[in-house]
Formats: structure tokens, C-alpha cells, sequence
């Protein structure tokens, strides 16, 4: 099997980017000249800064985080922090081809590079050997610096192709403890953090600039999205904004049974307001179809790709969802809503932003941390224990709010 750089989305040719050269004076050391230079332009000076030599126009970092959803919706606002701190710095994302939109949606992004991981899971291993020899064709030669959020032995593999020093974080606090032997710059960040906390602060820490006075910004384009988000509900016969319901998980047991939803969809069909379900796959089109069976102002939307939802999200008058990336997606683009939380914990992973309401469970056992549950018909335990009341009561004020 042969891969071709093309399939990259890259060139494999780089133009190195232009140098300006710190006047030197006589018997003054280069290195020394570009870290006095860094801190008159008020920079900390980060892990990169023992490779500089020259001070160039620009720096350029790789990313690499290849899932899920949400945390690709929680490396945000790191990137609007970089965009913020560090304007000489250009990153690159290397995502997977699922949230190769998304990646690319963020203003701080140059290039979304897709990193073809799931036609490599059944290849043999020499088809392997020679789709890594490809991707560090595409990659070697052009980064100054790897981050990796990911975190585990394939991500820090991939990010060795570079040719580049890596950052990471510390053996105790990364998915995978062996990947960090990988990284030579490691940083201590508690995975009791926020993902999206923690991220920002491995961004700050490997490139040498603070946090403390920069806003929490996602930084997305909204008003483009929701032009976009208009024109495919308007060919749906949708003309005014809807509420939105995003029902779907990877995970089972993040799930709300579709009867429950159905309360929802009776209040805004009794207030004539319309809805819009979206759904992967068959699974998700079976609920979102029992979901809107009967429901006159509903409709279910056809196949769509992550940056066409992303647009309908943003055209939404308000949102209801569980914990999926997708309602992450929708808090980063500041619409009103509710979010319903069983099996995680949302002071590590639920929103950051003021528009969504948090719905816990009140199940004993949440968060129980599974992606499958066989103690309860449907496998919902800990989302049986969201009430219909509740959500209702929080789309309500959504409504008002909108």
C-alpha cells in the first residue's frame, strides 16, 4: 500500500521562513542577545528557548490531539491564548480526518492536517512502516516545536516523526505514563484540572507566556457560522432559528432515553417553536427518528459534515444535549442551552462558558467513569437519574434568555 504526501492535505516542499538577525554587538553572544531581546518585548522565556539562535519571524509549533470532540472543543481557547501572547508563533493541527473541521475552524490554526488514523488500524504492519515513513516526510524539517495533548504511546510516536522537541505532559499526569519519555520537555499539569485549564497552561508553559490575565475565548467565528448554519436550515424549510437537541454520544451511557427527550419536544411543538435533530449513524438516527415521531415542528437533519453542524448549532435559537462534544461545541459558540451530565466529571470536562446550564444526575453512582453500564435496561443508570422537570425547566429559561 503506497501513500502519497498529497493525501496529507500537505506539500511536501517548506520554504524556510524568513530570519531577521539580532544586531550583535562586538563580543556579545547571539543566544544572549535574543533572550535580552525576548524579555524587552516582555516574552517569558519558554522551553524553545535553548534552540534559539537566530530570533525568526515567525516560530513554528505542531499540535497534535487526534480525539475526542470535546477536548478538540478544549484546545480553543489554548489557541486564542497563543493568538493573544505569542503572534510570532504559527501552529499547525494534526487531527484526526473526523475533526479535521473543527480543527481547522479556530483563526489560530494555519494548516489541519489529517493524520489518516483510522485506515491504519486493520493494515498490515509494513503498511504501517511505510504510512509513517510518509508522514514524516510530510512533517520533518518543518516545526520548531511539538505539542502533544493527547498523551499516549501513539500520539507521542507520531509526534517524534517531526524531527522536533516535543512538550508534553509529566509521567504522572499524561493518559499513557510511558509516552512522556518521549517528550523532552515535560510539565506537571494534574489531570484534576479542567481539560481545557490544563491545556491552556501546557500551551503557556512550553512557550513561555501567561495566563493569568488572558480571557477564556474559544475564538471561533460565529456570525460566519451562522450564515452558513442559515442557508442549510433555510433549504430544510426551517426559517426561523430553532432549538437544536443533540441526543448523541460516543458513549452509551452519556445517553438520555428518547421518551424523555420527547417531553422537550412536546413543549417547543406546544409553543411552535421548531427543532432540529442531528444524527450519526444508525443508531442515532433510530433515537433522533423516535425522538421527533409526531412532533409537527421537528425534523431530522440529513447527513451533515462537522463544520456544516457547527453552522447550524450557531444559527440555534438554543440548545439541549448531553455530554458529547457537539454540545461543547455549542457552549464555545455561546448559545443558550442545557447540558446533561451522568457518568463524568464536570469540574474536569463540562462547560466553561456561562451560557449552558449544567444538569448533574442525581444517581448515587455518578459519575461512575464507564462507557458501558449493564445495570439498568438501555445501559442509562446514571442518566436516569436527569429528570424530565429539570430539563424543561432549564430549555424554558434558555428560551427567555435567547
Amino acid at each position: 500500500m503506497y501513500f502519497a504526501a498529497a493525501e496529507f492535505g500537505c506539500k511536501t516542499s517548506h520554504k524556510k521562513p524568513a530570519v531577521s538577525t539580532i544586531p550583535l554587538k562586538p563580543g556579545l553572544p547571539r543566544r544572549l542577545a535574543a533572550l535580552i531581546t525576548a524579555k524587552a518585548l516582555g516574552w517569558r522565556i519558554g522551553a524553545f528557548a535553548g534552540n534559539w539562535l537566530e530570533f525568526p519571524m515567525s516560530f513554528r509549533v505542531l499540535l497534535v490531539r487526534f480525539s475526542s470532540l470535546g477536548d478538540v472543543v478544549h484546545t480553543y481557547p489554548a489557541l486564542s491564548d497563543l493568538k493573544r501572547a505569542r503572534p510570532d508563533v504559527e501552529i499547525d493541527w494534526l487531527a484526526s480526518e473526523a475533526h479535521l473541521g473543527l480543527a481547522g475552524l479556530h483563526p489560530a490554526v494555519r494548516k489541519a492536517i489529517p493524520a489518516h488514523l483510522e485506515a491504519m488500524k486493520k493494515k498490515r504492519l509494513s503498511d504501517k512502516v511505510t504510512y509513517a515513513r510518509v508522514l514524516r516526510e510530510v512533517l520533518k524539517g518543518k516545526y520548531d516545536l511539538v505539542i502533544d495533548t493527547e498523551g499516549t504511546l501513539k500520539s507521542a510516536a507520531i509526534s517524534r516523526l517531526a524531527g522536533a522537541p516535543v512538550a508534553g505532559y509529566g509521567r504522572e499526569h499524561v493518559s499513557e505514563p510511558w509516552a512522556s519519555f518521549a517528550y523532552r520537555y515535560r510539565f506537571d499539569l494534574p489531570v484534576t484540572q479542567h481539560v481545557a485549564v490544563r491545556t491552556r497552561k501546557l500551551f503557556a508553559e512550553a512557550l513561555g507566556y501567561g495566563i493569568e490575565n488572558l480571557p477564556l475565548d474559544n475564538g471561533l467565528d460565529a456570525r460566519t457560522l451562522t450564515i452558513q448554519g442559515r442557508t442549510i436550515l433555510a433549504k430544510l424549510r426551517v426559517n426561523r432559528p430553532p432549538v437544536v437537541i443533540l441526543h448523541g454520544s460516543t458513549w452509551s451511557t452519556k445517553t438520555w432515553a428518547p421518551e424523555r427527550w420527547r417531553a422537550v419536544a412536546r413543549l417547543l411543538e406546544t409553543r411552535g417553536i421548531p427543532l432540529v435533530i442531528p444524527a450519526g449513524g444508525a443508531a442515532e438516527l433510530d433515537a433522533a427518528v423516535s425522538i421527533s415521531n409526531d412532533i409537527e415542528t421537528a425534523r431530522v437533519l440529513p447527513p451533515l459534515s462537522m463544520v456544516e453542524l457547527a453552522g447550524v448549532i450557531a444559527a440555534a435559537r438554543a440548545v439541549a444535549g448531553v455530554d458529547s462534544g457537539l454540545t461543547h461545541l455549542a457552549g464555545a459558540l455561546g448559545k443558550p442551552g442545557v447540558i446533561l451530565i451522568g457518568p463524568a466529571d464536570p469540574v474536569r470536562s463540562g462547560p466553561l462558558g456561562k451560557t449552558l446550564r449544567t444538569i448533574v444526575s442525581s444517581h448515587p453512582d455518578a459519575p461512575c467513569f464507564r462507557s458501558t453500564c449493564t445495570l439498568t435496561p438501555g445501559g442509562r443508570c446514571c442518566m436516569d437519574g436527569v429528570g424530565e422537570r429539570d430539563v424543561v425547566r432549564a430549555i424554558e429559561y434558555a428560551l427567555a434568555m435567547a
